[in-house]
């Protein structure tokens, strides 16, 4: 329950966000992400570089926050790292070396609204307060919608709805809505997520 409290409090700084789209239409119930280059110390959190050896060699990448005491990493992925692939194959490598060195690794995409359903998923906490409303999509016809997303970042957009399917319900009837297959990639998505769901049952 640590992490999330931890979570929520540096969640709740006022800070502006970059390179992340609008996550939803409704201002009310939209939240504001910490920006990747905030630098900040709180309750054990920080915001710096590793400095760990692995592999032989000093690793020296920064993760957007990271808890020594909890031996945690959260990382918050915006579109970029679902429209480049040099971004995606870092976030891979970057993951990995993070795993290698024992660390939980809790990848927060863009697109996901932290519902309680979705905090379960990712902070495996349960909490009894209501969060935000899964009604709300975060995508439409804009530059975060799949339409915009290079190959391996639709694949990996498919592969994280796949942990949250009713936020995928949700966003892929919204996408559909826009009634503009082009700007939106509504097939697209639909088409991979079908895809990977039927592989996973194999």
């Amino acid at each position: 329950m640590q992490i999330y409290r931890d979570f929520r409090a540096l969640a709740s700084r006022r800070i502006d966000a970059q390179k992340t789209p609008k996550r939803i239409s409704n201002k009310k119930a939209a939240i504001r992400r910490p920006s990747i280059h905030f630098r900040i110390t709180l309750q054990g959190w920080e915001s710096s570089t590793i400095g760990k050896w692995l592999d032989g060699k000093i690793l020296r990448t920064r993760p957007d926050y990271r808890s020594e005491t909890q031996m945690k990493i959260v990382e918050f992925d915006g579109v970029q790292h679902y429209s480049k692939p040099d971004v995606i194959l870092r976030d891979v490598q970057n993951t990995a070396n993070y795993e290698k060195l024992k660390y939980k690794v809790i990848r927060i995409p863009y697109f996901i609204q932290l519902t309680n359903n979705a905090v379960k998923e990712l902070f495996g906490v349960t909490v009894e307060e209501p969060l935000f409303d899964i009604q709300y999509a975060s995508l439409g016809a804009s530059c975060g919608s799949p339409a915009y997303l290079c190959p391996a970042g639709l694949e990996r957009m498919a592969t994280d709805f796949l942990r949250f399917p009713e936020q995928y319900r949700v966003n892929l009837k919204a996408l559909k809505n826009c009634d503009n297959d082009i700007l939106t990639g509504a097939s697209l998505l639909e088409a991979a997520y079908n895809r990977q769901k039927a592989e996973s049952r194999k």
